[in-house]
C-alpha cells in the first residue's frame, strides 16, 4: 500500500504488516505515524488524498471555535489510537478556504473520513475522544 510521508511528502510503499511496526519515511527517514494530527493545506491535500491507501479522517476547525478547541484535546487523543490504521489529518478552516468549500464543509468541528479519494463519512459537533475513535474505526 502506499502512504505519504507527513513531512516530506514522499510517497511510500509499506506493507500492511509492517504499518503496526512505526514505519518510518524512506526518504526523509523520519516516523510516519506520530499519533498526532498533521495539518493539511491546499499545498499537500490532493496528494495526500489520492496517494494514502488508508483511511484519511480530517477534522474542520477554525480558530474562534471554542467547541473546535475542545474537540481538538479529544481529537489528539484518538490519533495515538486510530494510527497507523488511519491517517488523523486537520485542516484550519481560517487559512485553507478553498479545502472547505470544495466539501461544502461550513460547521466546525466538523470530521471527514476518505477512503480511496471519497468522502464516505462526515459527522459535526463535538465529539469525546471514545465517540471519534468508535465514529472513525467503523470506515477502517
Amino acid at each position: 500500500m502506499h502512504i505519504v510521508c507527513p513531512r516530506c511528502l514522499d510517497i511510500n510503499r509499506i506493507s500492511h504488516s509492517q504499518l503496526s511496526q512505526r514505519p518510518k519515511c524512506s526518504a526523509c527517514h523520519q516516523a510516519m505515524f506520530t499519533g498526532h494530527p498533521f495539518k493539511l493545506s491546499s499545498r499537500n491535500f490532493d496528494l495526500i488524498l489520492a496517494h494514502t491507501d488508508i483511511p484519511i479522517a480530517v477534522m474542520f476547525w477554525k480558530i474562534d471555535c471554542p467547541t473546535c478547541k475542545t474537540m481538538e484535546t479529544a481529537y489528539q487523543q484518538a490519533a495515538s489510537h486510530l494510527e497507523p490504521w488511519v491517517r488523523v489529518t486537520r485542516v484550519n478552516m481560517n487559512q485553507e478556504r478553498a479545502i472547505p468549500g470544495l466539501y461544502k464543509v461550513d460547521d466546525a468541528p466538523t470530521l471527514l473520513v476518505f477512503k480511496n479519494e471519497q468522502e464516505v463519512g462526515r459527522v459535526s459537533g463535538l465529539l469525546t475522544t471514545n465517540e471519534i475513535m468508535r465514529w472513525v474505526s467503523q470506515y477502517v
